[in-house]
């Protein structure tokens, strides 16, 4: 039986997140890890970017909140690293959780996919040696 999504959009980032997931458990090299931590970042982010085009066309208001945006920034400059400007991945569980901390926040996506995005034994970002910028986080 065949599973049935929310929309087209999230059934083509499962059928990419699924295979990748897999490569990544079997790959045992760096560069291949790599490879599939990027592939799966690219996937959300196109997913991320689709969703929000479409919300927005339905909601036109539809936005991360200006003062939720402005205290992910304050938190944002508090841990990223001067030399790159940027937060690495594995420190993206702690960032998050230092912000969820402090402040009291809606999450505009599903509580489930933020932790698929950032959990440290199920994210993909976390595995990623990557430095996210601050334009990345929202």
């Amino acid at each position: 039986m065949a599973k049935s999504y929310h929309n087209p959009e999230y059934e083509k980032l499962m059928k990419i997140i699924g295979p990748s997931r897999k490569e990544f458990q079997m790959s045992k090299t760096y560069e291949g890890r790599m490879g599939c931590a990027t592939a799966e970042y690219d996937a959300w982010q196109s997913y991320v970017k689709a969703r929000t085009d479409e919300i927005k066309a339905d909601h036109p208001t539809f936005a991360l909140d200006p003062k939720q945006k402005s205290m992910l920034g304050d938190q944002f400059d508090r841990l990223k690293h001067r030399d790159t400007m940027g937060i690495p991945g594995p420190e993206l569980v702690e960032f998050h959780g230092e912000f969820a901390k402090k402040f009291n926040f809606k999450v505009p996506i599903h509580p489930r996919h933020l932790s698929q995005m950032i959990h440290p034994f199920q994210g993909y970002l976390a595995n990623m040696q990557k430095h996210f910028r601050y334009e990345d986080l929202v």
